[in-house]
């Protein structure tokens, strides 16, 4: 746990604009700011950021963007090259940020990415602070509703000591970046990172296949849980809730196995509360009932094959690419998927570039990795075309 030093340190909650305001001019003395931010992931169909954290090295700063109507303010800070941004776990927080209020980011530290380089198999703040300074952090709000007003100081209290020890945390992970002479290499990872998006996963219309207990139902049962999880889906978007808080994954593969027709025989389904049958009985029961009319067959093996949308050739060329970054990395003794995400390698796969300005343009492709490795890249992919 933080000793009673840490938690008597000075922090403000900001509400109003006036207050948004002077912290702004405040923060613009320090080039070094750690950020967080809190959502309200596991409660909300549409997410959205709930409190950005911030915090200098005399001060911790709590931002309500539930409370402020604009917090655009912040975004001369985001975007300016000459004060560092701390974070942990950069891609979600730019993302969402970027996201809900359009920010740019400049000048990026990343403490996850900065343990990954170094070899740390433990990547958590909370294992990273344990083990680098010693310091305990409670986490038993790591699940909370962050869209839930008014918030407790007990609340505020763990949110604020999300950015509290970054800027020591950076200062020990660099020291050892420094050593071990892998600064350029992460300094490229976090400009990488500063690019981050938030892209919402697609639909997968066979999700419902990997809930547990799916594969146990026959056909119609299988028919049964498709319509429900798309049931669950519409009803969770309609009003904005998770969708294992409308209906566990529990209750949708039991409805699935026992398939009740009338009200009667759904009250005896003992895993859905009144309250859910009394508010979704009529639409649950239609369900089950086009269910049993749509019966899914699969395949033998019990699986659907996947479609990744990539044909053979640009499969066998990622392995290829794939592999030859995992042997580089091993060589080189650093985790170059932090810079070669799989990702990238896909999109070089795909568009099989014939030379440097090609592989240039491939989205994510960074001048570090162009110059270090783009000629064995290019090797690579001309090698995958006198392989047709």
């Amino acid at each position: 746990m933080p000793d009673s030093d840490d938690l008597n340190a000075p922090w403000m909650l900001v509400t109003t604009p006036e207050q948004l305001q002077r912290v702004v001019q405040e923060l613009r003395r320090h080039s070094l700011i750690a950020v967080d931010t809190e959502s309200n992931s596991l409660y909300a169909y549409y997410e959205s950021v709930c409190l950005i954290q911030l915090s200098t090295p005399d001060m911790d700063y709590i931002i309500d963007p539930l409370a402020l109507p604009d917090v655009r303010p912040l975004g001369e800070l985001f975007a300016n090259p000459a004060q560092q941004k701390v974070f942990h776990a950069a891609e979600y927080d730019i993302g969402t940020l970027r996201r809900d209020f359009g920010f740019e980011f400049r000048n990026v530290f990343d403490t996850m990415l900065a343990g990954q380089l170094l070899g740390i198999k433990q990547l958590s703040l909370a294992r990273l602070l344990e083990e680098r300074l010693g310091v305990q952090i409670d986490k038993r709000y790591q699940q909370y509703n962050w869209g839930h007003r008014p918030l407790s100081e007990e609340v505020l209290a763990y949110a604020r000591l999300d950015t509290h020890y970054l800027l020591p945390l950076r200062e020990n992970l660099l020291a050892e970046l420094r050593a071990r002479r892998l600064e350029r290499v992460a300094e490229e990872a976090f400009r990488q990172v500063e690019k981050a998006v938030w892209n919402r996963a697609p639909a997968d219309p066979d999700a419902y296949l990997r809930l547990k207990g799916a594969q146990e139902l026959d056909p119609e049962g299988l028919g049964v849980l498709r319509e429900l999880y798309n049931l669950r889906d519409e009803i969770a978007r309609r009003r904005n809730r998770a969708p294992f808080r409308v209906l566990s994954d529990h209750l949708l593969v039991e409805l699935s196995r026992r398939r009740p027709h009338t009200t009667a025989e759904l009250d005896e389904v003992l895993a859905l509360p009144a309250w859910q049958r009394k508010e979704y009985g009529y639409a649950l029961l239609q369900a089950i009932a086009r269910g049993e009319e749509r019966p899914v067959i699969l395949p033998a093996n019990g699986r659907r094959t996947a479609n990744n949308g990539f044909d053979r050739l640009t499969e066998e060329l990622f392995e290829r690419l794939r592999a030859w970054r995992n042997q580089r990395a091993e060589k080189e003794g650093i985790p170059l998927s932090v810079l070669l995400s799989n990702r990238l390698l896909h999109r070089i796969a795909e568009e099989r570039p014939a030379d440097l300005e090609a592989l240039r343009a491939v989205a994510g492709m960074s001048d570090f990795i162009l110059s270090r490795y783009g000629e064995e890249l290019l090797a690579l992919v001309r090698g995958s075309r006198q392989r047709k």
